[in-house]
């Protein structure tokens, strides 16, 4: 819906219902500004909700293992603020502020392994990303974020890495055939203060595929990663 010219209000909700929880009703809202034909700013807010499975409120895995139909639902609320910004026609930087948390998270309780509402944890940082048209048929995509997790409660959840970037590269390497080549990394993954073991270490990912088109309707895709 645009308020007036430069600006555009974006919206939508979900309901859901559940036998066990009742109703939920949870929405999305966005804002976006035209600073002008090359940058724009945005708002955004939103809600969601998890309720827990099968598994977590009845399936007793064992004397010492065993759900909890006194569970309460997850739920997450999530801000951002963002920025665009498209130099020329080859290339898009945006840079966006987030916070995201999460409530009543349901995870095992250390000492009695029953599932549990064991707290809740904040996220909130930047990401940085760049999209390029390196020639006609060539792109490349690249992003970085930064988060700083916390946690409050009892739960063992990990609860994310400090530092995520990827690049990905797609381009032409023969007539018909099409190649795209990706890396993902994260430093290592933090744990609650709940938990006495050491951080998950960190780890980078290498994947790359040809897609080869055979027709209109048909293509063969071949990917390896490690």
């Amino acid at each position: 819906w645009d308020v007036v010219p430069t600006v555009r209000l974006t919206n939508g909700a979900r309901y859901d219902h559940f036998t066990d929880f009742g109703s939920t009703i949870n929405p999305r809202v966005g804002l976006t500004l035209a600073l002008g034909p090359r940058a724009d700013a945005r708002l955004a807010y939103g809600t969601a909700f998890r309720a827990p499975d099968l598994v977590s409120l009845y399936v007793v895995q064992s004397a010492a293992v065993g759900g909890n139909p006194d569970l309460r639902p997850e739920d997450a609320h999530t801000a951002e603020a963002g920025f665009t910004l498209r130099p020329d026609d080859r290339v898009q930087l945006s840079v966006t502020l987030f916070h995201t948390e999460l409530r009543d998270l349901i995870d095992q309780a250390p000492a009695a392994a029953l599932y549990k509402n064991l707290g809740s944890a904040t996220t909130k940082g930047v990401e940085l990303e760049g999209r390029f048209q390196l020639s006609a048929h060539a792109t490349a995509h690249a992003s970085y974020a930064f988060a700083e997790p916390e946690f409050s409660g009892t739960s063992t959840f990990a609860i994310g890495p400090r530092h995520t970037g990827s690049v990905v590269v797609s381009a032409p390497v023969v007539p018909r055939v099409r190649g795209h080549l990706q890396f993902y990394a994260q430093s290592q993954t933090l744990r609650s203060s709940a938990d006495a073991r050491p951080p998950m270490p960190g780890y980078g990912i290498v994947s790359g595929s040809l897609t080869a088109a055979l027709g209109p309707a048909f293509d063969l895709q071949v990917t390896a990663a490690n």
